[in-house]
């Protein structure tokens, strides 16, 4: 199987605003002018009114765990080093979507609920990644 590299996900309209945004530094994810909402994942047509008229916008950058696991061991070589790690469900409340990501921190601080900001840096042979960590901010809404 072959890695799905920026250049390779540019040539699949769905995804390339999603690349060109880590290109960016930012998570973005389709926005609908239609009904004024984000839809994820990224698809042809809004999941929740079904036009066609989608941009790429920048999310919130803060979100929560909904769910999670620990990864203890991995066949992914560019991974085995960050052993054991946490992938998490994440809850952006403000953009009313979840997100699978890479959670950068202690598993043992990791619960439900913990608030996560995102960052974005160069990743493995410098294409860019996204990333959570535990946001520094104490958030009191639900």
């Amino acid at each position: 199987m072959t890695p799905l590299t920026p250049a390779a996900a540019d040539q699949h309209r769905d995804l390339a605003g999603y690349w060109a945004g880590l290109s960016a530094g930012e998570l973005r994810a389709p926005w609908c002018s239609g009904c004024c909402r984000f839809t994820w994942p990224p698809r042809p047509a809004c999941l929740h009114c079904g036009a066609a008229d989608l941009g790429w916008e920048r999310l919130p950058e803060t979100g929560r765990i909904f769910t999670w696991t620990v990864v203890h061991y991995t066949s992914l070589e560019d991974f085995r080093a960050l052993t054991p790690y946490v992938v998490a469900l994440i809850d952006v409340p403000e953009a009313e979507v979840r997100l699978v990501g890479h959670v950068r921190a202690d598993p043992a601080a990791v619960d439900f609920g913990t608030w996560l900001t995102w960052r974005v840096d160069s990743g493995g042979g410098g294409v860019p990644a996204v990333f959570w960590i535990p946001s520094p901010e104490e958030r009191s809404d639900g």
